[in-house]
């Protein structure tokens, strides 16, 4: 008598458990247990499932078509989930193949869906396990910002807060994005330690290592206002900077650069008004501003900035207006230009469709004017008689 996978019974659902658990059981035990449930794949599942937890140990499954090694005691949904996915994938190639469709099927692209918002500092990814959560139901990954700080964790050890259900229940760790941000990132394992000042890093989080993260803000790096002056000037006339603008000219971007950087008495201003007498954080010494006559061709001026490693620059940071479009401003990205030669940040700001430039600059000027009142009534009452007089 013929077994039944001889008959081609149970294929597809052998396939599925060979694809979810032969790195942990061999395909003659998966084909023993599989006839032994009836062709039942859960009771299967739910067997592998009981018999590592017994033994403490890891097993892998597929998330968007990648491995990575998580707790079953947590995320056996998530295995169910692939489970289906997979059969029914199986199932679509299986009919075709029986109605004799050799033609290739075209098949939709699945939209990658994430949740959660991302800022400035550390962002770290993971699951919610929540089970009265919507993301842990709908089983979503879900992006948590830290900020800017320390932090220490270990991946499938973590307690974070889910920002849908506000439960610390974010309990295992899949990536960590640090954004606009100088940072540090090193692993509990033997891999290297990195340093970094790129706008976007994003690190792949494995399960098990222990981590530490550090994100601070942007800032020049210089001893004196002086100093940062210097740095600027040669930044500016440096060959990196000269090819980049030389480049984004050749498709027709205009480039707008200021004959010399600002001088110490307009800084001086700028810095004790804005920053609070910290030069460090002023970026727009050296400056420039391109300007593109439709917003496609911004948007690609700014993406082939972003790839600025090839003009020995980094673009360390990136606030993106473009899509916040108003009476009173334009439409623009402002990037932070590292170049490592001289261990200084530049400005460069990408304009397009410009409404009101002139009321735009008079609104900047006089919002960066304003100072908070702090006088007392009595103190405002004499200062508008004097004003009366």
């Amino acid at each position: 008598m013929q077994n039944r996978f001889e008959e081609g019974k149970h294929t597809i659902e052998m396939k599925a458990l060979m694809r979810l658990c032969g790195d942990v059981m061999d395909e003659e035990e998966l084909k023993k247990q599989l006839e032994e449930s009836n062709g039942n794949v859960s009771m299967v599942i739910e067997q592998i499932v009981s018999k590592l937890m017994a033994q403490n140990e890891h097993v892998w499954y597929f998330v968007a078509q990648h491995k990575r090694e998580i707790s079953y005691s947590n995320n056996l949904y998530l295995v169910s989930n692939q489970l289906s996915l997979f059969a029914k994938e199986n199932e679509e190639l299986e009919t075709d193949s029986k109605s004799g469709q050799k033609a290739e099927k075209l098949r939709k692209e699945e939209e990658k869906v994430e949740v959660g918002e991302t800022e400035p500092g550390i962002n770290l990814q993971g699951y919610c396990v929540n089970p009265n959560c919507l993301v842990a139901k709908a089983k979503l990954p879900v992006w948590v910002n830290i900020g800017f700080g320390d932090i220490a964790f270990t991946s499938d050890k973590t307690s974070y807060c889910c920002p849908d259900c506000r439960q610390s229940t974010i309990a295992l760790i899949m990536k960590a994005m640090i954004f606009n941000s100088e940072h540090s990132i090193c692993a509990s394992d033997n891999s290297t330690p990195v340093k970094d000042n790129h706008y976007q890093c994003i690190y792949a989080i494995k399960t098990g290592l222990s981590y530490s993260l550090t994100a601070k803000k942007i800032r020049q790096h210089a001893t004196s206002l002086e100093d940062l002056i210097n740095r600027s000037e040669h930044a500016m006339v440096s060959n990196e900077i000269i090819n980049l603008v030389t480049e984004l000219q050749k498709y027709l971007i205009t480039v707008v650069k200021p004959s010399k950087v600002k001088d110490k008495i307009r800084l001086l201003e700028k810095i004790k008004c804005d920053y609070n007498g910290d030069f460090n954080q002023v970026f727009d010494v050296g400056r420039f501003t391109i300007l593109c006559d439709n917003a496609t061709k911004l948007q690609t001026a700014v993406a082939v900035m972003k790839q600025a490693e090839q003009f020995n620059l980094v673009v360390s940071e990136d606030k993106d207006f473009f899509e916040r479009q108003s009476k009173t401003h334009h439409r623009f990205h402002n990037i932070k230009l590292y170049v490592p030669k001289h261990d200084n940040y530049t400005t460069l700001e990408g304009y397009t469709i410009i409404e009101n430039p002139k009321l735009s600059h008079l609104f900047y000027e006089l919002v960066r004017a304003w100072k908070p009142n702090t006088l007392s009534r009595q103190q405002q009452a004499e200062e508008e008689e004097d004003l009366k007089q």
